[in-house]
C-alpha cells in the first residue's frame, strides 16, 4: 500500500515484505496522536471508552524505542500517551492493546476493526451485567463518567439494546438447558 494511501501519517517509511507481497507499517506517535484525534472528533463515544478503559482493558504499548538501550517497554493509558506524546522520539514504535487483542499496524486501524472492537467490548460487558440482574442503562450517571454527549448516547443506544437483548436471550437458552436436566431439582 503506498504511503500517500494509508489513512494516517506516517514518519519513517518502513516496508517489510511479507507473504501476501503486502507492506505494513508500524504504529508511530504521530499516526496514533491522528488516529485518537479523528477519533474523539468523529466517533466520540469509543474515544470516550478508550480513554475511561484501565490499563489492562485499553493500554498502549511502547515495544521499541529508537535506540532499544532507551527503549523502556512501558505500557500507557490513553491520557497517559497523550500527554507524554511530545516526548517521544520519532523512531518509538507502538502497539494498542484493547481487550485482549493487539493492533500493531496502521492498517488495523480502520473503522471496522475499531467499531468491531468496541462492540465485542460493550456485548461482554452487557453479557456481565446481565448475569448479576444489572443490565447495561446509559444513565445520566453513566453517560457522566464516559464523558458521553447526547449525540454519543443516541449512536450506541441501539448497540446496548441488541447486547441486552442477545444476553437474555442467552441466558434463557442456559436456563432452559439446565432445567431439562434430571439431576437440577427445579
Amino acid at each position: 500500500m503506498p504511503k500517500a494511501d494509508l489513512p494516517y501519517p506516517i514518519h519513517e517509511e518502513r516496508d517489510w515484505e511479507l507473504e501476501r507481497d503486502k507492506s505494513l507499517f508500524e504504529l508511530q506517535t504521530v499516526t496514533l496522536t491522528a488516529f485518537f484525534d479523528r477519533l474523539n472528533r468523529e466517533r466520540h463515544y469509543i474515544y470516550a471508552l478508550c480513554d475511561s478503559l484501565p490499563r489492562p482493558l485499553f493500554s498502549i504499548v511502547r515495544y521499541s524505542g529508537y535506540t532499544d538501550e532507551l527503549c523502556d517497554r512501558k505500557s500507557f493509558t490513553l491520557r497517559e500517551f497523550l500527554d507524554s506524546a511530545a516526548t517521544f522520539h520519532p523512531g518509538d514504535y507502538f502497539y494498542i492493546l484493547f481487550a485482549g487483542l493487539k493492533v500493531s499496524y496502521v492498517e488495523e486501524l480502520d473503522d471496522n476493526a475499531i467499531l468491531k472492537l468496541y462492540a465485542g467490548r460493550v456485548q461482554l460487558l452487557c453479557e456481565r451485567r446481565m448475569r448479576r440482574n444489572r443490565p447495561v442503562v446509559l444513565s445520566p450517571s453513566v453517560m457522566e463518567r464516559y464523558s458521553l454527549t447526547e449525540a454519543d448516547a443516541e449512536r450506541i443506544e441501539p448497540l446496548i439494546s441488541a447486547c441486552n437483548a442477545s444476553a437474555a436471550a442467552r441466558l434463557q437458552a442456559e436456563y432452559d438447558t439446565v432445567k431439562t436436566l434430571d439431576c437440577i431439582h427445579k
